[in-house]
Protein backbone atom coordinates (compact mmCIF):
# COMPACT_ATOMS: atom_id res chain seq x y z
CA UNK A 1 0.00 0.00 0.00
CA UNK A 2 2.55 2.46 -1.17
CA UNK A 3 -0.22 5.54 -1.55
CA UNK A 4 -0.75 4.93 2.68
CA UNK A 5 3.50 5.57 2.60
CA UNK A 6 3.25 8.83 0.45
CA UNK A 7 0.61 9.99 3.27
CA UNK A 8 3.20 9.06 6.17
CA UNK A 9 6.46 10.65 4.20
CA UNK A 10 4.16 13.89 3.67
CA UNK A 11 3.31 14.06 7.50
CA UNK A 12 6.26 13.16 8.62
CA UNK A 13 7.76 16.15 6.68
CA UNK A 14 5.62 18.90 7.71
CA UNK A 15 4.76 17.69 11.58
CA UNK A 16 7.60 20.60 12.47
CA UNK A 17 6.89 23.00 15.70
CA UNK A 18 6.46 25.84 12.29
CA UNK A 19 3.35 24.06 11.17
CA UNK A 20 2.22 22.24 14.15
CA UNK A 21 2.52 25.74 16.35
CA UNK A 22 0.06 27.58 14.30
CA UNK A 23 -2.24 24.35 13.20
CA UNK A 24 -3.31 20.42 14.31
CA UNK A 25 -2.36 18.22 11.01
CA UNK A 26 -4.66 15.29 10.81
CA UNK A 27 -6.04 12.49 8.36
CA UNK A 28 -9.16 12.99 9.36
CA UNK A 29 -11.01 15.66 11.18
CA UNK A 30 -12.11 14.81 14.73
CA UNK A 31 -15.32 16.03 16.41
CA UNK A 32 -13.27 18.15 18.70
CA UNK A 33 -10.59 19.61 16.12
CA UNK A 34 -10.07 22.87 16.91
CA UNK A 35 -9.11 25.42 13.62
CA UNK A 36 -7.11 26.28 12.02
CA UNK A 37 -6.08 22.67 10.62
CA UNK A 38 -4.42 20.53 8.13
CA UNK A 39 -5.74 17.51 6.74
CA UNK A 40 -3.80 15.24 4.44
CA UNK A 41 -6.81 13.19 2.25
CA UNK A 42 -7.75 12.00 -1.08
CA UNK A 43 -4.90 11.08 -3.42
CA UNK A 44 -4.78 8.87 -6.40
CA UNK A 45 -2.60 7.40 -8.92
CA UNK A 46 -2.66 6.93 -12.52
CA UNK A 47 -0.58 4.62 -13.75
CA UNK A 48 1.51 5.76 -17.09
CA UNK A 49 3.26 1.91 -18.19
CA UNK A 50 5.63 1.91 -21.11
CA UNK A 51 7.50 -1.08 -23.07
CA UNK A 52 10.34 -0.58 -20.86
CA UNK A 53 9.20 0.91 -17.49
CA UNK A 54 6.38 1.07 -15.46
CA UNK A 55 5.57 4.44 -13.37
CA UNK A 56 3.22 6.31 -11.37
CA UNK A 57 1.57 9.80 -11.45
CA UNK A 58 0.33 10.18 -7.72
CA UNK A 59 -1.86 13.33 -5.87
CA UNK A 60 -2.22 13.98 -3.25
CA UNK A 61 -4.54 16.63 -1.42
CA UNK A 62 -3.57 18.73 1.25
CA UNK A 63 -6.24 20.89 2.65
CA UNK A 64 -6.15 23.87 5.39
CA UNK A 65 -8.89 24.89 7.18
CA UNK A 66 -9.18 28.17 9.23
CA UNK A 67 -11.74 29.88 10.86
CA UNK A 68 -10.16 33.38 10.50
CA UNK A 69 -11.52 36.11 7.83
CA UNK A 70 -9.18 36.92 4.78
CA UNK A 71 -6.60 34.16 3.64
CA UNK A 72 -3.25 35.41 5.27
CA UNK A 73 -3.29 32.57 7.81
CA UNK A 74 -4.25 29.75 5.21
CA UNK A 75 -1.66 31.22 2.89
CA UNK A 76 0.81 31.38 5.53
CA UNK A 77 0.98 28.02 5.99
CA UNK A 78 0.29 26.89 2.51
CA UNK A 79 3.93 28.59 2.18
CA UNK A 80 5.45 27.02 4.98
CA UNK A 81 4.04 23.54 3.71
CA UNK A 82 5.31 24.24 0.32
CA UNK A 83 8.44 24.92 1.43
CA UNK A 84 8.78 22.18 3.51
CA UNK A 85 7.53 19.32 1.00
CA UNK A 86 9.83 20.88 -1.81
CA UNK A 87 12.89 20.59 0.29
CA UNK A 88 11.95 17.31 1.21
CA UNK A 89 11.63 16.37 -2.36
CA UNK A 90 14.83 17.78 -3.34
CA UNK A 91 13.78 20.44 -5.58
CA UNK A 92 16.20 23.36 -3.70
Amino acid sequence: MWLFDIQKAIFAAIKVPTVTGKAGIYDYIPEDALMPYVIIGDDKAIAFNTKTGKGYETTSVITIWAKARGMSLVKELLGILCDLLAKDLGIF
